[in-house]
């Protein structure tokens, strides 16, 4: 865990940082709507991979937080992009069950003890590295999730388009 967030998984948008800073400007109504549209994808993400994880993972153990930036500790390269916008689904800190299935392994591949080295193993070998729900929820709704950023992503980009055409020298960005 780190302070007091969860240990999580999140859709990095990397590269949006001028069109987020233009929408504050010019369509902060525009910019609300693109995060709703975002939290959507984050949203859907989370009850997939609560629905993934059937009955072995507590209801509510995926949860949708706001941020950006990837702490960029687990072994997946889909984490290390540095985002400067996104949400996240994270592993609730009262789900103790997922976040030992989904993380086992992340800090210490080789266990603390025998036994945890053999139920590391045994994890890794049955389900993947670490990330195993939340990525694999993922995995099999990309194309959809990355439809749906690069339309509200598109749809926000043309307003500002619009309103900069609209506002020609009158416009000023801090």
């Amino acid at each position: 865990m780190y302070g007091d967030e969860a240990l999580s998984a999140e859709i990095a948008l990397v590269g949006w940082g001028d069109t987020v800073r233009a929408l504050r400007t010019l369509a902060p109504d525009v910019l609300r709507e693109t995060y709703r549209e975002l939290e959507g994808t984050a949203i859907d993400l989370a009850s997939k991979a609560q629905a993934l994880g059937g009955t072995f993972i507590e209801p509510g153990a995926y949860i949708v937080k706001r941020g950006g930036g990837s702490r960029g500790k687990i072994g997946d390269t889909r984490l290390k992009e540095k985002a400067a916008f996104g949400y996240r689904t994270v592993v609730s800190k009262g789900s103790r069950r997922a976040a030992i299935f989904e993380f086992a392994g992340t800090k210490n591949p080789r266990g603390k003890t025998p036994q945890g080295a053999r139920m590391i193993e045994m994890i890794n070998r049955r389900y993947g590295l670490p990330g195993r729900i939340i990525w694999a929820a993922y995995d099999a709704n990309k194309d959809a999730y990355m439809a749906r950023a690069k339309a509200a992503i598109g749809r926000a980009e043309t307003v500002c388009r619009e309103r900069i055409e609209a506002a020609g020298d009158e416009i000023t960005f801090s």
